[in-house]
């Protein structure tokens, strides 16, 4: 199923890994509804080698159960591996 309605879209977008004096920052832009959010995820800087902004998992995982509660599919131009939308979460949020 194709899904046209951005109202419908949660979108992800620039991923980028910041670091400050002792955390580092999964830091990304989503929209929903036409509105931009500022969302980030922060670890110590010892875990810094283990945040990856090449690819959008642990966004879509961080952000699934909002997803589901308000039926919105994700949307992203950033890659996603293979196998997280074959998990088949009877979500129907992979678009």
């Amino acid at each position: 199923m194709s899904i046209t309605n951005d109202k419908m879209q949660l979108i992800i977008r620039e991923i980028q890994i910041k670091d400050c004096e002792t955390r580092s920052r999964l830091e990304f832009q989503v929209f929903e509804r036409g509105n931009r959010k500022n969302v980030f995820f922060e670890v110590d800087k010892q875990y810094r080698d283990f945040l990856c902004c090449e690819r959008c998992d642990a966004i879509v995982i961080g952000l699934l159960n909002y997803a589901m509660r308000n039926n919105l599919h994700f949307q992203s131009d950033i890659p996603m591996t293979e196998q997280l939308p074959a998990a088949d979460l009877n979500s129907g949020c992979f678009s």
